[in-house]
């Protein structure tokens, strides 16, 4: 399995993975051209992506995806709500009706040598998911980002895998006492916004007990967060209770503009 974080930021996100013959990627929240250049960068070739998993509308998610869609040829895969809102926002353009493709939640997809199940995530969009895929018998990546608090389907999906790409958004304090109006802050600190550090720690933890050996820590927030801040709460967090981070798992901060390091995993 290769799993690699291209972009990972509250300005866009995409996560490439692969395994065999099948490469997919989890959303492309930048331009067309930003994508493909940051796909090279990891070492794939954007005409060789078998399907785009889409987890929900936010611009920050799809900005790319139409047009990769169209230049590639690609299938595109949302749930119903999420097409919805797409086709009411209008921000993909016009995707070819073979290329539109639903998944629905707990229900696993067999795609060449992957299967992916989408799951439940807590967030203010149309129908949010988080994408769970697994390789071979047991090998398993999850992408978790956008997550307003860490609900029992956000921890099932997570729990488990053995590598993956968990949000740890913002620093409490700093978005109380940042720019934000008091109103954008109480939506990110809701159980529809987004994970804070502390959280994510704790998420991380589960997760790390269970097996996870390569975490990384996305969608940090340019204004109430800072990935020394994020990096060090998670890794208190984990301390108390009683994981070593570096001797257990290996865990990183995915960079905000440019590819982070790759995960490879052979079985």
């Amino acid at each position: 399995m290769f799993f690699c974080p291209l972009v990972s930021g509250s300005s866009g996100n995409a996560t490439v993975i692969s395994h065999g013959k099948t490469t997919v990627l989890i959303d492309a929240g930048r331009s067309g051209c930003q994508i493909d250049e940051t796909l090279r960068d990891a070492g794939v070739d954007p005409k060789q992506l078998t399907a785009i998993f889409v987890t929900h509308e936010h611009s920050d998610h799809v900005q790319g995806v139409g047009i990769l869609s169209r230049r590639h040829h690609i299938p595109i895969y949302a749930t119903e709500g999420t097409w919805a809102a797409l086709d009411l926002r209008g921000g993909v353009g016009k995707i070819a009706a073979d290329h539109r493709r639903c998944v629905a939640v707990k229900r696993s997809l067999d795609l060449g040598d992957l299967c992916v199940t989408p799951f439940t995530i807590p967030h203010a969009a149309a129908q949010p998911v988080g994408y769970r895929f697994l390789a071979g018998r047991d090998h398993v990546a999850v992408v978790a980002t956008d997550i307003g608090y860490l609900s029992s389907s956000v921890e099932s999906a997570c729990v488990g895998a053995a590598v993956a790409l968990l949000e740890s958004n913002h620093d409490v304090d700093m978005l109380r006492n940042g720019p934000y109006p008091w109103d954008l802050q109480q939506r990110i600190l809701g159980k529809n916004g987004h994970l804070c550090n502390e959280d994510a720690g704790q998420l991380a933890s589960l997760m790390i007990r269970a097996g996870t050996r390569r975490l990384y820590l996305g969608h940090l927030s340019k204004d109430n967060n800072h990935p020394t801040v994020a990096l060090h709460t998670v890794k208190k967090v984990l301390k108390e209770n009683h994981v070593i981070a570096m001797n257990d798992c290996k865990i990183s901060v995915a960079k905000r503009d440019l590819c982070s390091e790759s995960f490879h995993d052979s079985f």
